[in-house]
């Protein structure tokens, strides 16, 4: 089953309140960010590709103008993460250190590299898990450790544009942000990935050995199913210092190819509910979509569905009278 989702992407979230003892240069009107990029493994349409996204803030000797307090990030239509086949760290899993964190290793789906100025000036590889969604518009989420910071990254569906949205807000400013660079897996369980397969507790000491995981070879991020229009992603962060001046980047997104190989084969059934001639009847309509390309690495997943029209048989009528004294839905 389809899953609007995401992916993905780059951003920072802590639980934990602004930390009195973050460093900052004090020039928090230079407070921006410096440079932004994203990659794509294949630009296949309907692929699996790995997806990074990468930005860095501004800097003076590994001191950021200003502190973090939150990333969005906006992500072209058609792009999109299915975390449902996977295992789901909990809240609990995850904790809130590093050295407590269980999270199953079946539920990473990708790994980020993070910056942090300040007291940390370091940078560190750090596992990145699919988390359970908490509900109301917030369709998935994903957590990781910003050194020692906890972290969450919640994915929201933008109903206008029909674009997925990253979000992180209220975000640590003890964590220092400088830079980072998020990639989310095309397919999790690929043998390549297993030298990032690694703990929180590892991370904080420049990683682990090699992990395998059980090859399901089920894919997580899907590219778009449309070629040839220009699409872009676009990064937003608002500092702790000077909340009403947000700093934006918009990136290009690769252009999508190859949508000649692309299928596009639904299926479709309608039957009355009754076959009682000149009766009033219901009418049962289904519409299929083919699925493989989601549960299948090597397969693309198929064309979206822009438009379905429906032309009733010859003979079978509508009458409005008949919902006389219903209610009616805006």
């Amino acid at each position: 089953m389809r899953a609007l989702l995401l992916t993905v992407t780059v951003v920072l979230a802590a639980w934990l309140a602004p930390a009195a003892g973050a460093t900052v240069y004090p020039e928090p009107e230079n407070y921006r960010i410096e440079s932004a990029a994203v990659e794509l493994t294949t630009t296949q349409a309907g692929a699996h590709p790995d997806f990074t996204t990468s930005f860095a803030l501004s800097e003076h000797s590994n001191e950021p103008f200003g502190l973090t307090r939150d990333v969005v990030v906006r992500l072209p239509a058609g792009l999109f993460g299915n975390p449902q086949p996977f295992a789901a760290c909990t809240t609990l899993q995850l904790g809130i250190e590093p050295d407590q964190s269980e999270c199953p290793v079946e539920s990473q789906v990708g790994v980020m590299r993070v910056t942090l100025g300040g007291i940390f000036n370091s940078s560190s590889r750090e596992p990145v898990y699919s988390m359970p969604s908490p509900g109301g518009d917030v369709v998935a989420r994903f957590g990781f450790f910003a050194a020692t910071y906890p972290t969450i990254l919640n994915i929201r569906l933008d109903p206008e544009t029909e674009t997925l949205v990253a979000s992180a807000e209220g975000i640590s400013a003890g964590a220092a942000l400088l830079a980072s660079s998020t990639t989310f897996w095309g397919v999790p369980s690929d043998p390549v990935h297993d030298v990032d397969r690694i703990t929180p507790q590892e991370a904080l000491h420049d990683g682990g050995p090699a992990r395998a995981v059980q090859r399901s070879g089920v894919p997580f991020m899907t590219n778009p199913t449309s070629c040839g229009q220009a699409q872009s992603v676009t990064i937003t962060a608002r500092s702790y210092q000077l909340l009403g001046s947000p700093s934006s980047a918009t990136v290009p997104f690769p252009p999508i190819s190859g949508c000649g190989a692309v299928g596009f084969n639904p299926s479709a059934a309608i039957a009355p509910t009754t076959s009682q001639g000149t009766s009033g009847t219901g009418l049962d309509y289904q519409l299929d979509l083919p699925t493989e390309g989601l549960e299948f690495p090597n397969l693309l997943f198929g064309s979206e569905l822009r438009r379905a029209t429906v032309t009733l048989p010859e003979g079978v009528t509508i009458n409005p009278s008949e919902a006389e004294g219903l209610g009616v839905c805006g």
